[in-house]
C-alpha cells in the first residue's frame, strides 16, 4: 500500500510541474508531434487555461487519493482498544475446553480465538500459560494469561486473566 501512496505522490507531482510550466512548451514537448501540422492543431489561450487547470486539478486528486491510501493502510492495524478486545475475546473463547485442540489451550488456540475479533492480531507464547497479544506491528501489548485446574477430576477448570502491557 506504500508503493501504491508513494506512486500517487509522484504522479501529483508530475502534474503539478506539468501545470506550473507554460502550456505553450507543454503542448510543443508532449502533443505536437501527434499532428501533422501542428501549429494548425495548436489550442487557444482559453485551451491552454482549461490544460492548466486539468493538471493541477490531477495534482490535488493524486495527492487526496494518495492521502486516503495512507489512512486505508493506517486503519488495517489493530488500535490498542481492538487488541485488548481480541484478547478479551479469545480469554472468554478458550475458556470452553472443549473448543480446544489439545487437552490444554496452546498459542494457536488463543490466536485463532483473537483474531476472529481482529484479523490484525499477532500472538506470542511467554511461556508459563502466559501469551503476549499485539497488532502486526508489535504495538499496544497486552498480557494473556490462562490457568487451567482440575484436568485429572473431570472437567477441567479454566481462569484467564487480560491486562496492559507486555508478559
Amino acid at each position: 500500500m506504500i508503493v501504491l501512496a508513494v506512486f500517487l505522490f509522484v504522479c501529483a507531482g508530475v502534474f503539478a510541474i506539468l501545470g506550473s510550466i507554460a502550456q505553450r512548451k507543454v503542448y510543443w514537448g508532449l502533443q505536437a508531434w501527434a499532428h501533422r501540422r501542428p501549429e494548425a492543431n495548436e489550442p487557444s489561450d482559453a485551451g491552454y487555461a482549461v490544460q492548466r487547470f486539468s493538471f493541477w486539478f490531477g495534482a490535488v486528486a493524486f495527492t487526496v487519493l494518495g492521502f486516503v491510501v495512507i489512512g486505508a493502510h493506517q486503519a488495517s492495524f489493530a488500535d490498542a482498544y481492538e487488541v485488548e478486545m481480541a484478547a478479551r475475546h479469545a480469554a472468554s473463547a478458550i475458556r470452553d475446553p472443549d473448543d480446544w485442540w489439545l487437552s490444554f489451550p496452546t498459542a494457536s488456540d488463543v490466536a485463532q480465538a483473537a483474531r476472529e475479533s481482529h484479523s490484525d492480531i499477532e500472538v506470542t507464547d511467554r511461556g508459563n500459560d502466559r501469551y503476549e497479544l499485539t497488532n502486526s506491528r508489535g504495538e499496544h501489548p497486552v498480557c494473556l494469561t490462562v490457568e487451567v485446574e482440575g484436568v485429572l477430576l473431570g472437567e477441567p477448570s479454566v481462569f484467564t486473566n487480560v491486562s496492559r502491557g507486555r508478559c
